[in-house]
């Protein structure tokens, strides 16, 4: 009996197309992180209604097909680009904005002839006058940490010389110069007698923004293929374009984004995936950013009223129902962009039932912050509330519901940025 399909065991990868109807080539795709795919290609049959075949009748007949469906994806902050670029087109911009950084806490002093590393580079505390890669040991813990972050600073070495040092009371903290992922890899080490604890085996956080608008002209088509290595089998969609982003914040639990596609057709299953002997690109998997993490900002304000809030963006993407393509769509239009977004709120005061009433404006800013640096934020730079008022049920505390919409900013002319950061350098 052969192997049944896991979902644990499930492989996704996703390639730019550069023509609408052409599968991506093999060299171009990227192993993705997902939760669910249910987008797939449905021919349903149609009842042939002839008559003179008795009441039994004739065999069912295939209609043309259409590639729809949701793919949820975990706000992974290094794939998340990949889906966001399918949503929102290119980023505007991928600049190296975080500097990679890390520490080496004391508890203690440390022993004489004890040693610490930088990028390989081997420092070790005397107790007598120092000479070279030598730190005098202090009266007390600040002295020597002070006494390190000088000689560290003033040291030509090439490695040490990458980076600043600063001393606190007992902390060394150590700085990349240069902005971006350069200083990720640059290691520290310490001896247990020098009484430190390396906060990571490298320094972290060395990132790059990237910044997406929306409102683009086009948005680009891409192959998305899932597999089942087991069976094998590997299923790809052609031409598949994102139309909707849905996220929900809340208290808890992980930030997931739904996307909801179009596309052009799908290929018959085969044992073997689309990429071949292709070597696919592969970000490391990070830490998933988590609803405990999250934060909601009313004209930059914290509103901690909120209890729930859910986006949902739209390209309007509409199908080109062409004849004569064998029943497979013509082409995909991209439409008009909306952004709407679901707010539950305790009733505390009349601000926003004030500004809804007199249709005035506000910024929403939702944003999760992750390990090492990494972050998403999705900004509605003009959003206007429907009038509304509080009902009252039970005993508890009253809640008021929202269901905003988000206008173009005049001076900025668009009406939704997002921000991500994290350790990739562009998303070509």
């Amino acid at each position: 009996m052969g192997n049944r399909a896991q979902g644990i065991n499930s492989v996704m990868v996703l390639g730019f197309q550069t023509e609408f109807k052409v599968a991506a080539a093999a060299a171009a795709f990227i192993r993705m992180a997902f939760d669910s795919d249910q987008v797939r290609g449905s021919a349903p049959l149609i009842p042939d209604p002839v008559l003179g075949r008795g009441r039994d009748g004739a065999d069912p007949l295939t209609d043309a097909k259409d590639v729809t469906g949701d793919v949820s994806v975990p706000a992974e902050p290094r794939t998340l680009g990949v889906w966001l670029k399918l949503f929102f087109g290119a980023p505007v911009s991928s600049v190296a904005t975080l500097a990679a950084s890390g520490t080496l806490k004391f508890r203690a002093q440390p022993a004489g002839n004890s040693t610490f590393a930088l990028n390989g580079v081997v420092w070790t505390f005397v107790t007598a006058a120092p000479a070279g890669l030598q730190i005098q040991i202090g009266a007390n813990l600040a002295a020597t940490l002070t006494a390190a972050a000088t000689a560290l600073n003033a040291s030509a070495n090439a490695e040490v010389a990458k980076c600043t040092y600063v001393a606190s009371a007992d902390t060394l903290t150590i700085t990349f110069d240069t902005l971006g992922k350069t200083g990720n890899t640059f290691t520290l080490t310490a001896q247990k007698a020098t009484n430190a604890r390396v906060s990571w085996p490298t320094l972290r956080g060395g990132a790059y923004k990237h910044t997406f608008h929306s409102g683009a002209v086009a948005l680009p088509a891409a192959t998305i293929e899932a597999g089942n290595p087991e069976i094998p089998s590997y299923r790809g969609k052609i031409g598949v374009m994102a139309n909707t982003w849905r996220m929900n914040q809340s208290r808890q639990g992980r930030l997931v984004a739904t996307i909801g596609c179009i596309g052009y057709d799908d290929r018959e299953s085969t044992p073997t995936s689309i990429v071949g002997t292709e070597d696919v690109v592969e970000y490391e998997y990070s830490d998933v950013l988590v609803q405990k993490d999250g934060e909601f900002r009313i004209d930059g304000e914290l509103a901690g009223d909120v209890t729930a809030s859910d986006i949902t963006m739209s390209n309007g993407l509409a199908i080109v129902p062409g004849v004569g393509n064998g029943g497979l769509i013509s082409g995909i239009d991209v439409g008009e962009f909306t952004s709407l977004t679901n707010l539950t709120l305790k009733f505390s005061d009349e601000e926003l039932l004030w500004k809804a009433r007199n249709k005035v404006p506000m910024e929403i800013t939702q944003r999760w912050a992750g390990r090492a640096g990494m972050s998403l934020a999705i900004i509605q730079h003009r959003v206007f509330l429907p009038e509304e008022s509080p009902g009252v049920a039970g005993t508890g505390s009253l809640d008021i519901q929202f269901a905003a919409q988000a206008g173009r900013d005049l001076t900025l002319n668009r009406k939704v940025t997002v921000e991500l950061v994290n350790d990739v350098e562009a998303y070509a």
